[in-house]
C-alpha cells in the first residue's frame, strides 16, 4: 500500500516540534495511567488506553500521527489514523509473536538518521529527540519506526510482552505490568530504582509457598476428579510452574519489583481458592 504523505512545505516554514514533543515531563506524561503508587505504573493498562504517536513512513523524510496501541487480549499492537474508529477506517496490527525486536537509543539511530522530517505541512525537527524515538523490528525485515514522549513505557512494555511470550505464557492472562516511573525519567538504558526492587526474603518466601502447592497438587489423582475439575488441575499446575520460573530466574539485569510480587500473591490465592476445590472434591469423591 502507498504512503499517503502530506504535502512537502515550503523551505521558509520554520523548523518546530509537534505539539506532545514540545515539553516532554518526566511526571505529567504519565499520569493519565497512574494506578495509585507514586512509583509504579500499570504499563500495560497504558498501553491498551494507547497514545497518538507519530509513525514514520517508508520514506523516512514524512510522518503522520497515528493512534497506537494494544490489543486488550495483550497479543497485537495496533494503529489507525483516530483514536475513534470511523466506518471506513482500517485498523493495522501486528502480532506480538510476529515481533523480532524492539530497538531504542544506538540500535534504533539508523531508522532515524535525519534532522527533520514533515508532519502535517510542517517541518518537525528530530535533533536532540532520539530519547523518544523507537523501532519495531517484525515479520524478518519489518520496521515500524515510532516517536513519542512515552517511549520508555512503550519500549519497556512491549519488551516484558516479548519476553512472556517467549517463555510460553498466555498473553491474554497477563493482567498487568508495574512500570517504574524512575526507569523513564532515567533513560531506557537504565535499571529501575533499586528501592522498588522486590527483596529477596520476599521472593524466596514465595518460592516456598509456589513448592508447597505444587505439592498439594501432587497428592490429588487426576482421574478421580471431574471434566471441569480436570481443567482446573492443569491450569493451577501451569500457573505454578509459570510463577515458580519467574521467581527462580529474578537476576539483576531484571528484577521483579515489589509491585509483581503483589500481584503474583495475588494470582497465589486464586490458585489457592482452586486448590482447595480441588481437594474437598477429591475428597468427597473417596467417601
Amino acid at each position: 500500500m502507498g504512503c499517503c504523505c502530506a504535502k512537502a512545505v515550503s523551505q521558509d516554514v520554520p523548523v518546530q516540534n509537534p505539539p506532545f514533543l514540545a515539553t516532554v515531563g518526566t511526571s505529567g506524561d504519565y499520569s493519565h495511567y497512574r494506578n495509585g503508587s507514586n512509583e509504579l505504573t500499570d504499563a500495560l493498562s497504558y498501553m491498551h488506553k494507547g497514545k497518538i504517536v507519530i509513525k514514520m513512513c517508508r520514506r523516512r523524510n514524512k510522518a503522520h500521527y497515528r493512534y497506537f496501541f494494544l490489543s486488550h487480549d495483550n497479543t497485537r499492537i495496533m494503529w489507525r489514523d483516530h483514536q475513534i474508529k470511523s466506518a471506513n477506517e482500517n485498523t493495522r496490527f501486528v502480532h506480538i509473536n510476529e515481533i523480532e525486536k524492539v530497538m531504542h537509543g544506538s540500535d534504533a539511530a539508523p531508522h532515524f538518521n535525519l534532522k527533520s522530517f514533515t508532519l502535517n505541512e510542517q517541518i518537525i525537527n528530530l535533533e536532540n529527540r532520539q530519547e523518544h524515538c523507537f523501532s519495531i523490528l517484525h515479520n524478518n525485515n519489518l520496521y515500524l519506526n515510532l516517536i513519542s514522549s512515552d517511549a520508555p513505557v512503550w519500549i519497556w512494555g512491549l519488551q516484558q510482552l516479548l519476553q512472556k511470550n517467549k517463555r510460553g505464557e498466555t498473553l491474554s492472562s497477563i493482567k498487568s505490568l508495574p512500570f517504574n516511573l524512575d526507569y523513564s525519567k532515567s533513560g531506557t538504558n537504565n535499571t529501575v530504582n533499586s528501592g522498588n526492587i522486590a527483596p529477596q526474603k520476599s521472593i524466596d518466601s514465595l518460592i516456598k509457598r509456589v513448592v508447597a502447592m505444587q505439592t498439594r497438587l501432587e497428592r490429588i489423582k487426576k482421574s478421580s476428579l471431574n471434566t471441569v475439575l480436570q481443567e482446573k488441575h492443569e491450569s493451577c499446575a501451569s500457573q505454578l510452574d509459570r510463577l515458580l520460573y519467574d521467581l527462580e530466574n529474578n537476576n539483576e539485569s531484571d528484577p521483579l519489583l515489589v509491585g509483581e510480587i503483589k500481584q503474583f500473591k495475588i494470582d497465589l490465592w486464586k490458585i489457592d481458592v482452586d486448590l482447595g476445590a480441588i481437594e474437598i472434591q477429591q475428597t468427597n469423591t473417596s467417601e
